[in-house]
């Protein structure tokens, strides 16, 4: 009598445990287990080209190339019971946006102490190099230029005159024009023409696709100026 009655509330438990189960979803939802793949280093188009994969991006500044996977969570190897109204496992990674830039402060003019303290709140290093030329003790040139884009860190090169005004000169901007003319147009500013190379370009051949010292910069006569410029197609 009493395992009649046993076995009749066992069966009466289980029917009630799975009609709940399908009502309300006692139970965790039934399909395969997943093991979440290793997603860092990879690039985010890649991780998020995989349909096995529902991908929450977030973003921050790094040295790693823009789109690089720098972390995620769940971590690799995590085993993920996927649903049979959910067949994607849920991931957050963070994605680098590269390293943070901004640009170059205009400091000429200025007196270095200011300029040095402009330069380090945009987020700059700062170089102080002593020439010839302008009001002592002020920035005549910085290096890159004004207005250019450099990673935050980077060192900024601020050329700050002592005075001497005609013991410098300014490099004349030769990008563009042929070597020949390029030679020509130092020779008259008085500098002379330092190591040519050549290197791949769309330009035509010979032409001047840069120069060192940048244009602008303050330079005594005879300083050599480098060149590189287009070479031949094979």
């Amino acid at each position: 009598m009493f395992k009649k009655w046993l076995f009749a509330h066992l069966l009466l438990f289980a029917v009630a445990f799975v009609t709940a189960d399908s009502l309300f979803g006692v139970t965790a939802p039934r399909g395969e287990t997943f093991t979440v793949p290793d997603l860092c280093g990879m690039s985010e188009a890649d991780v998020l080209a995989d349909a096995r994969l529902d991908v929450t991006s977030e973003y921050r500044y790094d040295d790693r190339p823009a789109g690089t996977v720098l972390s995620q969570d769940p971590p690799a190897e995590t085993a993920r019971k996927l649903g049979e109204k959910n067949d994607r496992c849920a991931v957050r990674v963070v994605v680098s946006m590269g390293p943070e830039t901004a640009p170059v402060p205009d400091v000429v003019g200025q007196p270095a102490r200011v300029a040095a303290a402009r330069l380090r709140e945009a987020g700059f290093l700062v170089e102080e190099v002593a020439v010839a030329g302008g009001a002592a003790g002020n920035v005549v040139s910085t290096a890159p230029a004004a207005g250019e884009r450099l990673h935050v860190g980077e060192t900024v090169r601020v050329a700050v005159a002592e005075g001497d005004a005609e013991a410098f000169g300014t490099v004349p901007d030769v990008v563009g024009l042929s070597r020949d003319e390029a030679v020509l147009a130092l020779f008259l500013k008085g500098y002379a023409v330092g190591n040519v190379t050549e290197a791949e370009s769309a330009q035509p051949a010979g032409t001047v696709v840069r120069q060192s010292p940048a244009a602008g910069s303050p330079l005594p006569p005879k300083t050599e100026v480098s060149l590189v410029v287009s070479a031949a197609p094979e």
